[in-house]
């Protein structure tokens, strides 16, 4: 249910089914269907379906007009990589097409994470990440998320000190990816694309290999936990 309630904010969902049909959780995916459909009944009983074609001729072309127009502090709070190309001054058209291309690599790291049975707290963390790289519109404050994953990946025993910053430099990326903007300097998406690879990383290495990759980058023996 709180997925279907998701839909108010969809674009920190679009990769969900993805997701849910890999691990195959069909309960999951028919109440966040069942949810979707009863949210939508209800808003059509209370104020006709003309809102929701409204809402596609109207409110849809706003959002884009935002994407392709909108400056100011939206410059350092939108961590995409279409908003990272308008940052350095890339052409609108060029924009988009680094954004399809992040957003279809964004969209296989998570196929090929859940394809098969993997780390699950390391592979939640990729499923967020990737969200945000998925996603051309996202903002600082959607970074909260975040915070279940770094207090997820922070109760994992073995942390080193360069564990604590990479979780340090995810925690702060709200605050510093704006102070970085005002130098024109997209921290928010080389930061996501940084930690997406160093999942994936630590993703690849499974307990089938001599060695396992500790979810951290450090090697210890396969089966020592």
């Amino acid at each position: 249910m709180l997925f279907g309630i998701l839909t108010i904010k969809p674009q920190l969902g679009l990769l969900l089914p993805v997701m849910l049909v890999l691990t195959g959780r069909w309960r999951v995916i028919a109440a966040a269907a069942a949810t979707v459909l009863a949210l939508f009944a209800v808003t059509c009983w209370l104020y006709g379906i003309d809102i929701w074609r409204e809402y596609l001729a109207k409110v849809v072309p706003m959002q884009r007009y935002l994407q392709e127009n909108g400056d100011g502090l939206l410059f350092l709070q939108i961590p995409s990589a279409f908003y990272a190309g308008r940052l350095v001054g890339l052409p609108i058209r060029i924009d988009w097409i680094v954004q399809a291309i992040v957003s279809a690599a964004a969209l296989a790291a998570v196929v090929w994470t859940y394809w098969k049975p993997r780390d699950p707290v390391l592979s939640d963390a990729l499923l967020v990440t990737a969200t945000f790289l998925f996603s051309p519109y996202t903002l600082n404050y959607d970074f909260v998320i975040f915070a279940w994953v770094l207090g997820l990946l922070r109760q994992r025993p073995g942390l080193v000190q360069r564990d604590h910053a990479v979780i340090l430099v995810m925690w702060s990326l709200p605050v510093t990816m704006m102070i970085a903007g005002l130098a024109y300097i997209p921290l928010g998406f080389l930061a996501l694309v940084a930690f997406a690879a160093w999942l994936m990383h630590a993703l690849s290495y499974g307990p089938g290999t001599i060695w396992s990759w500790n979810p951290f980058g450090w090697r210890v023996p396969a089966g020592a936990g």
